[in-house]
């Protein structure tokens, strides 16, 4: 199983040269790749393409592209731009991102998300003239028999929140704030994809609490509702013997590249964070 680095939604508290640094000391200790996120704030081209310009071999990732920021025309000149520029090493991933950020801030009408996918992969393809895109995965596995397909050369390359420390109640109070915005605030009561997510994964009665505060305006009561066990299944945080067993739980589910966001807010610790990790990844 490869490591990725989330860089996210860039900053986290650093600037520029700070995040640039970590993603060196990343790609110094083999991490395989780092990704960059959009939402409302910056946007992940501009990012990867500044992380281009210092790092040599490290792939560089959009996660994702949002599509109602960009036609397919325009997502295809930008990766294939950052691909020249960082010397064949860029991957590109698109969403279809959210109703909030979809209508509230683009604009775009957040409707027939599976339709518009297809047809928007369809015009990339044809503009770039190859296909970037790799998953892989059992999830995928009944789709492509049906359809008689192999899955060689897809990945799966999930996102995960890490803090590896030997108090694992701080460490799991670092990842309350990210989450409660996700499955409290990240949509509203009837359309929260992240809610209900959650919901699938056993935590109804949580799930609706958390975003019952969150809406509220208790973002803090929101995130102290998060029951440890949810925290634990869909993070990496608390001691190395737990980290390290949570890595090998997603290697054994058929992980290809674990993206890890470490929650540290400076240079010198999060850098330290991407250690642990690629030494309990090893």
């Amino acid at each position: 199983m490869k490591l990725g680095l989330m860089v996210g939604y860039w900053g986290l508290g650093m600037g520029p040269q700070e995040q640039l640094d970590v993603v060196q000391e990343a790609e110094r200790l083999g991490f395989d790749s780092a990704w960059a996120a959009e939402a409302y704030g910056s946007d992940a081209a501009t990012v990867l393409a500044w992380l281009a310009a210092g790092t040599t071999t490290i792939k560089l990732d959009s996660a994702i592209f949002q599509m109602p920021g960009r036609s397919p025309a325009m997502t295809a000149m930008t990766a294939a731009t950052i691909d020249e520029l960082s010397g064949g090493r860029m991957l590109l991933g698109i969403g279809s991102s959210g109703p909030q950020v979809a209508e509230g801030w683009h604009g775009q009408r957040f409707a027939r998300q599976l339709q518009r996918t297809r047809e928007y992969v369809a015009v990339v393809r044809k503009a770039l003239t190859r296909e970037r895109l790799e998953f892989k995965g059992e999830l995928l596995q009944k789709g492509a028999d049906r359809v008689g397909r192999s899955l060689q050369g897809f990945d799966i390359a999930p996102t995960v929140q890490t803090y590896v420390s030997d108090d694992r109640t701080a460490a799991r109070n670092l990842m309350r704030p990210g989450l409660a915005l996700y499955i409290g605030g990240m949509g509203s009561r009837k359309q929260n994809f992240y809610n209900n997510l959650v919901q699938r994964y056993g935590f109804e009665d949580a799930a609706h609490e958390v975003q019952d505060l969150y809406l509220e305006g208790k973002k803090a009561e929101a995130g102290e509702a998060l029951p440890d066990a949810l925290i634990d299944m869909v993070c990496l945080c608390g001691p190395r013997n737990v980290v390290r067993e949570r890595l090998a739980a997603y290697r054994d589910a058929g992980v290809g590249t674990l993206m890890v966001t470490p929650m540290a807010f400076d240079r010198q610790e999060r850098i330290e964070q991407l250690r642990a990790v690629a030494e309990l990844a090893a």
